[in-house]
C-alpha cells in the first residue's frame, strides 16, 4: 500500500515536478567521464578526532547547530537500480545528496538534484568509493554547484573515477572534508548532520574494508512534534556495526537506510534493536545478481514490526519530516508478500 502524506515543499521542490523530470530522464546524455590523475586538493580538511575513548557522540549539537525548532524536511531514496543515492533537502532551500548511485542511476540523480532549484547544495556526500556509490561522480561534481565533498579518504582506494572525481573537486575549487566521526554540520535551521563513522583506526583487514569504513550519517530534524532521526548506513558491515553499538544512544532513529542494500552482512539484531526504526528503506535493483535483500535480514525486520520499503519493488521512497510528523510515498504499489521476498541472485552476497 502507498502511504500518503502531505507535501509542505510543494512551492519548490514538487514530488509530482520531480516525478516528471525522472521520467524524462532519457532526454540528457552523460557526459564522459574525466579520467585525469588527480592534482593537490584545495580546501582539504582533516578528520578531526573522535570525542572520548570509545567515540561517544555529545547529546548536544555544537553551538549555532540547529538551535530552533520547526521547518520541515525531505529525504528522497532514489530508485538507482543496484546501489544507493538519496536527496535530503529542507523548505529553507538547503540540500545534500548522499552518494551517486551506480552509472547507470546518474540521470535520476543528476535530474532529482537538478528539481531542487535554486536550493544550495550544502554536500555532496560519497560514503565509500565502490561504483555502485560512486557512479558518475565527476559529471555530478561538474554539473551541479555542489559547496563541499564530504569523502571517506580510505586507503587503497584506487578506482580511476575516484580520482577523477577529487580532481575535479580541486579544478572546481570545492573543497574535499575528510568524513570521521563526531563531526557535525548544520543543514539549513532546523536539522544538521552528524558523522557517527568511519573513526580512527580505521578497521583493517575484513572482508571488504571499503565496506567497513563507509561514511555512517545520522540526521536529526528538529520539528515541531519532537526530532526525527534518519540514520544512513552506507555499506557498513558486522565489524561496523560492532563499533558503532559502542554508543547505543546515537543509533536511534525512525527511518533506517539499512546497510548495504539489505546484505547478511550486516543488520544485526544488536544494532536493530538499538536503532528501533519505524521504517527501514532498502535500496537495491529489481533481479539483482547477489540476492539483495537477504532473507535474513527481511527476517530481523519484519520480527519487531519495521515496515520494510524497497526501491525495487515500490521505486522512490518519499519520507516527510514536518509539523504533522514523520509520512512517506511510494512511487509504485507492493503488497506484502513482495515485500517480504527476498531478492534471486545468481550470485548472492558476491556483491563487495
Amino acid at each position: 500500500m502507498v502511504k500518503r502524506q502531505s507535501v509542505p515543499l510543494a512551492r519548490w521542490f514538487s514530488i509530482l515536478a520531480l516525478s516528471a523530470a525522472l521520467a524524462s530522464a532519457a532526454l540528457f546524455a552523460c557526459t564522459p567521464r574525466v579520467d585525469a590523475p588527480p592534482p593537490e586538493v584545495p580546501g582539504h580538511s582533516e578528520p578531526k578526532p573522535s570525542a572520548g575513548p570509545t567515540g561517544a557522540i555529545p547529546d548536544a549539537p555544537p553551538d549555532g547547530i540547529a538551535a530552533r525548532r520547526g521547518g520541515a524536511l525531505v529525504v528522497r531514496f532514489l530508485d538507482v537500480g543496484q546501489g544507493d543515492s538519496a536527496i535530503v533537502a529542507t523548505d529553507d532551500r538547503h540540500a545534500l545528496v548522499i552518494d551517486a548511485g551506480p552509472p547507470e542511476g546518474y540521470r535520476r540523480t543528476l535530474l532529482a538534484a537538478r528539481a531542487l532549484g535554486d536550493a544550495t547544495l550544502d554536500r555532496m556526500v560519497l560514503t565509500h568509493p565502490h561504483a555502485d556509490h560512486l557512479g558518475l561522480l565527476p559529471d555530478l561534481l561538474t554539473r551541479l554547484p555542489f559547496e563541499r565533498l564530504l569523502e571517506p579518504s580510505l586507503p587503497d582506494a584506487h578506482l580511476p573515477t575516484y580520482t577523477s572525481a577529487l580532481a575535479v573537486a580541486a579544478a572546481r575549487h570545492v573543497p574535499v572534508e575528510v568524513a570521521r566521526r563526531g563531526q557535525h554540520f548544520a543543514l539549513g535551521a532546523h536539522a544538521e548532520v552528524t558523522v557517527l563513522s568511519p573513526r580512527e583506526p580505521l578497521i583493517e583487514h575484513t572482508r571488504s574494508d571499503l565496506n567497513a569504513n563507509s561514511v555512517v550519517l545520522r540526521i536529526d530534524h528538529h520539528a515541531l512534534p519532537g526530532d526525527s532521526r534518519f540514520l544512513f548506513e552506507a555499506d557498513a558491515e558486522e565489524a561496523t556495526e560492532r563499533r558503532l553499538l559502542e554508543d547505543r544512544a546515537s543509533l536511534r532513529a525512525d527511518v533506517l537506510k539499512v546497510a548495504h542494500h539489505g546484505s547478511h552482512y550486516a543488520s544485526s539484531d544488536a544494532l536493530l534493536d538499538a536503532v528501533s526504526p519505524r521504517l527501514a528503506v532498502i535500496s537495491c535493483g529489481a533481479e539483482n545478481d547477489y540476492g539483495h535483500p537477504h532473507a535474513r535480514t527481511l527476517r530481523r525486520l519484519e520480527a519487531r514490526g519495521v515496515i520494510i520499503a524497497r526501491t525495487d519493488l515500490e521505486g522512490d521512497v518519499t519520507v516527510t519530516s514536518d509539523d504533522h510528523g514523520l509520512t512517506w510515498t511510494t512511487e509504485r504499489d507492493a503488497d506484502k508478500g513482495e515485500l517480504r521476498a527476498p531478492g534471486k541472485g545468481a550470485r548472492p552476497e558476491k556483491a563487495p
